[in-house]
């Protein structure tokens, strides 16, 4: 039996000074790169995350300065702000004129959760004990619609369902329903 590759020659490696240079070079390369690595075993998972996302210094230097940024970018400042001033929210100037307006409106609101800015004035404009009182040619003011919004907004924080998520929502009802007025009842099986 002869072997089809016994005529292969086996390729020689030569140690001459072109081949040492080169397995110089990869011996210098392996103890850069051990170094490299045992320098970044020592570095903080934040300047790993910082290297990974490409940041080469951090962008704060304490923590409250990242919540501070955050803060802002979700819009969370905002809104506090806007929360604070609706605490210390003044009923508007007129309401001293027109007491009836007040009322109305926190009637209104009330009986009505959910209800809109535009349909409350709508129905205020509608009375004339308003209407009459109103400067003539003006509309209610802007800091009478702000009042109006602010009390919508507790009327519905005060609703016991605000907030909540209704678990069946969407599902489909297989509760037994009384066929007797079913009109295609005929065309089920006989049950004793």
């Amino acid at each position: 039996m002869s072997n089809k590759y016994s005529r292969r020659s086996m390729p020689s490696v030569s140690r001459d000074d072109a081949s040492s240079s080169w397995i110089d070079d990869f011996i210098g390369n392996l103890e850069k790169e051990s170094a490299k690595s045992q320098s970044q075993a020592q570095r903080s998972i934040y300047d790993d995350i910082s290297a990974i996302l490409g940041n080469t210094k951090p962008k704060f230097s304490n923590v409250e300065e990242a919540v501070k940024d955050l803060k802002q970018r979700t819009g969370l400042e905002e809104m506090l702000k806007i929360k604070a001033s609706m605490e210390n929210f003044k009923e508007p100037e007129i309401f001293k004129q027109i007491p009836e307006m007040k009322t109305f409106i926190d009637n209104y609101v009330a009986g009505r959760a959910g209800t809109s800015v535009f349909s409350v004035t709508q129905e205020l404009m509608k009375l004339d004990s308003v209407r009459d009182k109103l400067p003539a040619g003006t509309d209610i003011s802007p800091d009478v619609e702000a009042y109006i919004n602010h009390k919508i907004g507790e009327a519905l924080s005060h609703t016991p369902d605000h907030n909540q998520v209704n678990l069946d929502l969407g599902k489909v009802d297989h509760s037994v329903t009384d066929i007797s007025d079913d009109p295609l009842s005929i065309c089920e099986p006989f049950t004793s």
